[in-house]
């Protein structure tokens, strides 16, 4: 099992967890729960295909598909799934043969290729960008994973690089600018397309931007479509 293909079986531990709280939070009546439930299942939908697991995908895009009062119902089928996977794939190292187990274990032998969506790596601490970010990208195609901070972004990215990163300056924890460098810094991360999408126009900024080593520079207010088109230009979907 390849590196990669372990981190990600080991994430889904956590993310089982941050879906059980967060649909424990629904259940209160808690609004920030579907935004917390939205940005994992995201993440899931993402990546569980490059990774060799469909059928994550397929729950998780059950989810993000559901309507306000189904989202409950979809979350719990999709926890129940990440459970079952994560056992099926401890039986598998412990040399388990179980019907999950194979499936567990037949899944890489398919071709990523065939299959694969681009990944975009979105940071941006404005829920309103964000939808309409996710918004356009996915109807051309590309799977979207969101992150309000640039220490949870740089996280995810250094477990799963994504194929672009698209980052605003103005953001908590660690700010666009330092979240890039870190980016370039890294030899996993290096050669990822940087789009920086931001309402800091100056020549100052826009310049310090290509010197930390970002591709593109897009200012606030922007076409999400002339967006995308940036973006396809760096990394057409497939």
């Amino acid at each position: 099992m390849s590196d990669m293909r372990e981190s990600f079986l080991s994430s889904l531990r956590f993310r089982t967890k941050a879906l059980e709280m967060a649909l424990a939070t629904l259940d209160k009546g808690g609004e920030d729960a579907l935004v917390s439930i939205a940005r994992v299942v995201q993440q899931l939908d993402g990546s569980s295909v490059e990774y060799g697991f469909p059928g994550i995908s397929t729950c998780a895009r059950a989810v993000l598909d559901a309507s306000d009062e189904d989202i409950p119902i979809a979350t719990q089928e999709l926890v129940d799934y990440l459970k079952s996977v994560s056992r099926a794939a401890a039986a598998v190292s412990e040399g388990g043969t179980g019907v999950e187990d194979v499936a567990i274990v037949e899944s890489p032998d398919v071709p990523a290729e065939e299959s694969r969506t681009v990944s975009v790596l979105h940071v941006d601490n404005d829920d309103v960008v964000a939808t309409l970010v996710a918004d356009r990208l996915s109807r051309d195609g590309f799977a979207l994973s969101h992150f309000s901070d640039g220490e949870s972004a740089l996280a995810e990215a250094l477990l799963n690089p994504p194929d672009l990163v698209i980052l605003d300056v103005k953001i908590p924890k660690m700010d666009g600018f330092e979240l890039l460098a870190h980016l370039r810094s890294s030899p996993k991360l290096a050669e990822v397309p940087v789009i920086v999408l931001s309402s800091m126009g100056s020549e100052r900024d826009v310049v310090r931007g290509f010197d930390l080593g970002a591709n593109d520079y897009v200012l606030k207010p922007f076409s999400p479509s002339e967006l995308s088109a940036r973006v396809q230009r760096l990394v057409p979907a497939s």
